[in-house]
């Protein structure tokens, strides 16, 4: 036991006296600390990385809820407001809602911004995925607002009514964007009702107290962030599949 303690006391004679002993790694140990730094480090960007994909995900999300509930909330508004009656004698106070392949249109009040009481001729429409809405609330191209108050616009006076949704679809001032991206939507009615029925004494077919708009909408920034890249149209309609979403909204009317 002496022998061994004496052997381990004999002080290190290539280091002054009182200076500390200096431990330096070896080149293993120094090469496996970098590989566990490196280990940590692809850790923490893959961390990074999908917690920004989420973010930009929740961000778009939010963006496509934002312009589906303006649209939905805007469309019951309108549809809400809109003059409607059973009397065959009271012309211009039906509703008669146009529906065509892409567009819609129908008159409501109170329709403007201004909240100027009156009837207006309300109409969206959507093309290359763009939703707008339209409000004939003043004269274009000489007709007043109020020029289609007691027309038929599924009678003889189709022609004039179509006539004028051209031009107040080609006043840009008159239309503002409400959604990008949209792929579908659609306005039905229970069975047993018409959208374009004025009376509830025809064949039982009678206009609807409720109705139920669907409108689907899809990543349109994305989409064409694909196709700048170069990618073809099936990479295109793919990317628009996973980004796409639907809603619904169930309307009251009065």
């Amino acid at each position: 036991m002496n022998a061994f303690s004496s052997r381990h006391q004999v002080p290190d004679l290539r280091r002054p006296a009182g200076q500390p002993r200096v431990v330096h790694f070896t080149l293993l140990e120094l090469l496996l600390a970098i590989a566990v730094l490196l280990i940590l480090l692809g850790f923490l960007f893959q961390f990074i990385n999908s917690t920004q994909k989420v973010w930009t995900a929740a961000e778009k999300t939010a963006d496509i809820f934002a312009q589906a509930q303006i649209s939905l909330q805007l469309l019951e508004k309108d549809l809400q407001a809109g003059l409607f009656s059973n009397e065959a004698d009271n012309p211009g106070h039906a509703m008669l809602l146009g529906i065509g392949n892409d567009k819609f249109f129908f008159f409501t009040q109170d329709s403007t911004t201004g909240g100027d009481v009156g009837t207006y001729l309300v109409m969206y429409t959507w093309n290359d995925g763009v939703l707008m809405r339209y409000v004939w609330d003043e004269e274009i191209e000489g007709r007043p607002a109020h020029f289609f108050y007691g027309l038929d616009p599924a009678g003889e006076n189709a022609t004039d009514i179509v006539t004028a949704l051209s031009a107040l679809q080609a006043d840009s001032d008159k239309g503002c964007v409400l959604a990008t991206g949209v792929s579908d939507i659609s306005i039905e009615s229970p069975p047993g009702t018409d959208l374009t029925e004025e009376s509830e004494e025809t064949e039982g077919n009678g206009f609807p107290k409720v109705i139920k708009i669907t409108l689907t909408l899809h990543d349109a920034r994305a989409v064409q962030v694909v196709k700048e890249a170069g990618a073809g149209d099936e990479v295109a309609e793919l990317k628009k599949a996973e980004t796409e979403r639907k809603f619904c909204k169930i309307v009251f009317l009065r």
